[in-house]
């Protein structure tokens, strides 16, 4: 199972960023947590290929309105259905 935590540290080691207070980022959207949707799209592709997954294309835009906890959910909904 992947965590919320795990999520809010690859944006952390990704996206050059420190989050001190992780219960709150792990219910913060991306975009509220400072991701444009560039980066969101980066940090997408790089959830598919380190998890080897493949999000459908009517999941790219709502991925910016995602908070960590969303993606972990999504990511282990596929990895284990």
């Amino acid at each position: 199972m992947i965590s919320s935590n795990e999520i809010i540290g690859m944006i952390e080691e990704t996206m050059s960023m420190e989050f001190e207070d992780k219960a709150k980022a792990a219910t913060s959207t991306l975009q509220e947590l400072g991701l444009d949707s560039l980066d969101s799209l980066e940090f997408l592709y790089l959830v598919q290929d380190r998890f080897d997954l493949n999000i459908k294309n009517d999941r790219y835009s709502n991925f910016l309105s995602l908070s960590p906890e969303g993606i972990s959910d999504i990511i282990n909904k596929k990895i284990n259905p």
